[in-house]
């Protein structure tokens, strides 16, 4: 029986092993081959090295479109601001309470399903609007300015700036009666008299221009961005005008965080202004720049006629002839000794002496300027006098002309509040309420920083002599070239020393003893190279009137500029254009006005507190 038993097992063991063998094939199909030993897992789904990146693909494609879809509006609740209000004031009871921090306000407890009925108040025009163009060489920033970080705190470079300003004054104190009427009127019933309504919040100043084009028409009007130097320029521009603008929240949240923060407030009113490097003065606001500058030139022509008059006394002095004596005057010190001896005034005439005005000094206009400055100590609303305010255009190019408008916006207290009386209707989604526009109808117009004239022709008539002015670092510059058909003219040469002024000249007469002064620095290579190139020169002829009518004939330097344009100048002054004329010799009196170094001081410094001032025109 055993022996049958063995001969069966014996009988088919090679198909025992063929089985064992087929079934490992199998699993090594299975495992090594089906289903790959290098699979990974991502997003918890296993993938072999060819899926991930199909995978990975798919997944980003589906991210994208998600960019790509418009963001969903989230609804701002108010509770949560408070709530987190709350928070800031425990745990940091002990931080001044005038910091701010950008976060939407909480806004103002008001009932809004109240049905109210209010008259808008009426917005007082700007008074006394004036502009001024500015040129100087200015601490430009090199990084933005923020809030954090401010003009005053951040890295600058010195370069060349076009400025234009325009001031006005605002009278806040009819302002404030205009608001009063409207929300604290004993007309209205008690319950709608709401003071925090009738207190006026400043949301803007709007300043616009448009500028000439090469056909001699205007631009349409455009706004114009506030300064680079601005820290809240921002802020300002994200501010919505009108309800439908809202993205969270009410107007009531704008109004408390203007209200708030009393530094944004007056960079709306008195921006900070650029510290200019190397000028006449400071910058000043076109009000009393205007008057600093005639007063400047004023003392300029004093002191020259001052120094010709000691010249002459020294020359007829060194000739042994003897001097014409002064025309005998009234003077002060007549009326004085009057006054010191009276015993002697029976002897003297008794006719009236007209009392001597004192003069302005250049130093009196400043000290009247920083008491123009507002600080976060001022309460607006308590000012009886017009408030001085002003805004700047610092991307004006040169050779541009430009006119401005100017406007003052405040916060419409009830905008989106349904509460207008019918006639005010139209503004009842207004989020800011407008002054009338203020136009100034002088065109301002900014001089070129380049220029060429064309002097005389060379002996061999070859070419030009060319003088090219250039307005470098503040102060004009001007270097001759020699230039013959085909070449540019200008090119890149080392700085010299600036030729002595009328104003250096004031150095030299006796007892004149200013101070050390401060010489500008001199950049050590001046780059005259300009766009232009010259092609040719040639004949031409016209008719002039000056003593009749008479044919005189001239040489013209045909130049082409970048933009291919062929463009023709007469050469000698004498065949210039009256405007030519006039740049040229504008560049040569500049040429001759003493610019110093300016030392900045804080804003709303005292006078008293920068030291004995210089000699006038010149800052320490």
């Amino acid at each position: 029986m055993s022996k049958k038993k063995f001969n069966i097992l014996e009988q088919h063991a090679d198909k025992i092993i063929l089985a064992v063998a087929a079934l490992l094939a199998l699993y090594i199909l299975w495992a090594m081959v089906i289903v790959s030993p290098n699979t990974q897992k991502v997003d918890n789904k296993k993938l072999s090295p060819g899926q991930i990146d199909p995978y990975i693909e798919k997944q980003a494609d589906k991210i994208k479109e998600k960019f790509e879809d418009p963001a969903t509006a989230k609804i701002y609740d108010k509770s949560k601001s408070a709530e987190f209000e709350q928070k800031l004031v425990c745990s940091i009871s002990d931080v001044p309470t005038d910091i701010y921090f950008p976060l939407p306000g909480s806004g103002r407890n008001i009932d809004t399903t109240e049905q109210r009925q209010y008259a808008l108040p009426v917005i007082p025009p700007l008074e006394k609007v004036i502009s001024s163009a500015y040129r100087a060489a200015a601490r430009m920033p090199t990084e933005d300015v923020t809030p954090e970080m401010t003009y005053k705190n951040i890295q600058g470079e010195t370069a060349d700036l076009d400025l234009v300003s325009v001031s006005a004054r605002i009278n806040i104190k009819a302002l404030v009666q205009n608001f009063r009427l409207s929300f604290m009127s004993e007309r209205l019933t008690s319950k709608w008299r709401d003071p925090s309504l009738a207190e006026p919040v400043f949301a803007r100043i709007e300043l616009q221009r448009r500028y000439a084009n090469p056909d001699g028409s205007w631009s349409d009007w455009q706004i114009v961005p506030p300064v680079r130097i601005n820290p809240y320029k921002q802020f300002q521009s994200e501010l919505p005008l009108d309800t439908q603008q809202l993205t969270y929240g009410t107007a009531d949240l704008f109004i408390s965080q203007y209200k708030n923060n009393m530094d944004v407030i007056l960079n709306i009113l008195q921006p900070v202004w650029y510290d200019f490097m190397v000028a006449r003065t400071q910058w000043l606001p076109p009000e009393y720049y205007t008057r600093y500058i005639q007063e400047l030139d004023r003392q300029d022509q004093q002191r020259l006629r001052e120094l010709r008059e000691t010249r002459m006394r020294e020359r007829t002095t060194a000739s042994g002839r003897p001097g014409r004596a002064p025309a005998p005057t009234r003077s002060r010190e007549t009326q004085s000794s009057r006054l010191e001896n009276p015993e002697m005034s029976m002897f003297m005439p008794t006719t009236p002496v007209r009392p001597v005005k004192p003069e302005t000094k250049p130093e009196d206009i400043l000290k009247e300027f920083d008491k123009e400055v507002l600080t976060d100590k001022t309460e607006l609303s308590t000012l009886s006098d017009p408030v001085l305010i002003w805004a700047s255009d610092d991307t004006v190019k040169p050779d541009g002309k430009y006119q401005y408008r100017i406007r003052y916006g405040v916060f419409n207290p009830i905008a989106g509040n349904d509460w207008c009386l019918p006639d005010y209707k139209q503004y009842q989604n207004q989020i800011v309420l407008w002054s009338p526009f203020a136009e100034l109808p002088d065109v301002v117009h900014i001089p070129k920083m380049l220029h060429i004239f064309p002097l005389e022709l060379l002996a061999d008539a070859s070419g030009l002599k060319v003088e090219v002015c250039k307005y470098n670092l503040g102060s004009w510059r001007n270097q001759d070239f020699q230039v013959a058909p085909g070449q540019t003219i200008g090119k890149a040469v080392q700085s010299s020393s600036t030729p002595p002024t009328a104003m250096d000249a004031l150095m030299m007469v006796p007892g004149f003893e200013p101070g050390a002064t401060a010489t500008p620095e001199q950049p050590e290579t001046i780059d005259y190279t300009t766009d232009w190139v010259m092609v040719d020169i040639v004949q031409t002829a016209d008719w002039a009137q000056k003593t009749g009518v008479t044919r005189r004939s001239y040489p013209e330097m045909l130049y082409i500029s970048q933009n291919q344009t062929l463009l023709t100048i007469p050469v000698g002054k004498q065949n210039w254009s009256k405007e030519m004329r006039k740049d040229y010799d504008d560049i040569k009196q500049a040429q001759q006005q003493e610019l110093q170094p300016i030392e900045t001081r804080p804003t709303n410094m005292p006078m008293e507190m920068m030291g004995p001032p210089g000699f006038p025109g010149m800052f320490y």
